[in-house]
């Protein structure tokens, strides 16, 4: 059973910024195509859990970006999955250069859900042949409870489009962090990037929605929350910090 699995992935234009840089949401993206591939290696991907009606959630996740590689770079990503804590499965992540320098790493965490009931799952329940990685490392902290801090300094609406969908008919998850990035000015982003975030996933982003967004930011750290307009339901939450 392969414990992690590695693939080299190059940077095409599509995935970058007006800096050539790896697009924060396409880092995402990267991580759940490998996260999905990693997964059908266990007999536990997509198509494997829809056939018994059931599939993944990635509810929270933390990202540490320390230097991010532009386009037409070979990025080496790595993930492995840690040991399942009841309902919460964690996922790690690396991103390296082929000559082996740490650009970042994340740690998330999904659930596996009924998609009739919406109750979540546990791996043992299900069987899941999981491999033991207790030897390997955990990298970041556990991504907990994100409290909005205020006071807000930017408040700004959206609504839920067909570009933001997934086959879920639910907004992306990588999506949430491209509105994250323009409730920033495009200058911000000239000179500087996120160096680290966190998302939290609280309520599924439906189609049409209007979704009020509030920043707060208190030096290079910023807080961010999203919440259905029409009855103050949280969505999601956010923090994170620009680069010194």
């Amino acid at each position: 059973m392969i414990k992690i699995h590695t693939k080299d992935w190059l940077l095409t234009v599509n995935e970058t910024d007006l800096n050539k840089n790896w697009r924060p949401s396409a880092i995402l993206g990267a991580a759940q195509e490998m996260a999905s591939e990693h997964s059908d290696m266990f007999g536990c991907g997509r198509e494997d859990l829809a056939k018994k009606g059931i599939t993944w959630i990635l509810f929270r996740q933390s990202y540490q970006i320390d230097k991010y590689p532009k386009i037409g770079d070979i990025v080496r990503i790595s993930t492995w999955p840690g040991k399942p804590q009841f309902t919460v499965m964690p996922r790690y992540f690396t991103f390296e250069s082929v000559d082996g320098e740490l650009y970042g790493k994340a740690h998330t965490l999904w659930f596996i859900v009924n998609i009739n009931t919406n109750k979540m799952i546990t791996a043992s329940k299900l069987g899941m042949n999981i491999p033991d990685t207790d030897d390997l490392p955990k990298l970041l902290p556990l991504p907990e409870k994100i409290e909005f801090s205020g006071p807000v300094s930017y408040k700004t609406q959206r609504i839920v489009r067909f570009s933001d969908l997934d086959y879920n008919y639910h907004m992306n998850n990588t999506r949430y962090l491209e509105w994250i990035c323009d409730l920033f000015p495009t200058t911000r982003f000239k000179n500087n990037c996120f160096t680290n975030w966190q998302i939290n996933y609280l309520t599924a982003a439906q189609p049409d929605e209007e979704i009020s967004l509030e920043l707060s930011e208190t030096g290079r750290d910023f807080s961010i929350r999203g919440y259905r307009t029409v009855d103050n339901q949280e969505i999601f939450a956010a923090i994170g910090a620009w680069q010194i």
